[in-house]
């Protein structure tokens, strides 16, 4: 799918998040890659902020709904890229927002069944607290996702990491993953989570069987 990187780098820098042109660049060209996504695919990215939203911008064929728990990010991208589609879902986090009135444990999201190509879960299980949270967002990924479409998500997990369950670095064992995976998600490519390092997250790109 063609994105104009020159442009691309001028917008992460009118937005003064060019820290963060990287891992977007080296997330497009894996995606690209491995055929995850195309032009007139329909993205899904859950705790999205603006990263991914500024860059599907430039292609006017992707429909891209971001979803967040955070109201004032929603309100603010929803202004800037009004093409788009935002939620902001109420949703209980001790982190990101601890007055939330709607169970992480039994939240439905608001989007339509068998909807997406892509979803795009980036450092969002790494917030999510306990393990009940993870298993309700990987069932209603399974619920929203197109046969053959793609995940993106990432993790922090044990070893080499002590499980945690706070909201500001989740760590589940390596075993609950894969076990929570296993069965309906054919990974592509890992990478990474192999040391203790803060932002060291495990990686994964899988299509659903």
């Amino acid at each position: 799918m063609p994105i104009d990187r020159d442009q691309l780098k001028l917008l992460y820098e009118e937005r003064n998040i060019s820290q963060k042109l990287w891992t977007t660049e080296w997330a497009l060209d894996l995606w690209n890659k491995y055929d995850a996504l195309k032009s007139g695919d329909t993205i899904v990215d859950l705790g999205c902020g603006e990263r991914f939203a500024l860059a599907m911008s430039l292609e006017p064929t992707i429909n891209y709904i971001g979803l967040d728990v955070n109201s004032d990010s929603v309100e603010e991208s929803s202004k800037r890229y009004p093409q788009h589609r935002w939620i902001h879902a109420d949703v209980r986090n001790e982190m990101y927002n601890p007055t939330g009135l709607l169970d992480p444990e039994t939240f439905n999201f608001p989007i339509e069944d068998k909807v997406a190509d892509l979803v795009i879960c980036a450092s969002l299980f790494t917030h999510l607290e306990t393990l009940e949270v993870a298993k309700n967002y990987l069932q209603e990924i399974q619920r929203i996702i197109k046969p053959g479409g793609h995940l993106w998500i990432s993790w922090f997990r044990s070893p080499p990491n002590e499980v945690c369950s706070d909201a500001k670095r989740t760590v589940y064992t390596e075993a609950e993953i894969i076990n929570m995976i296993s069965g309906w998600l054919n990974l592509k490519f890992t990478t990474a989570g192999m040391n203790e390092n803060y932002h060291n997250q495990w990686v994964m790109l899988g299509q659903v069987q």
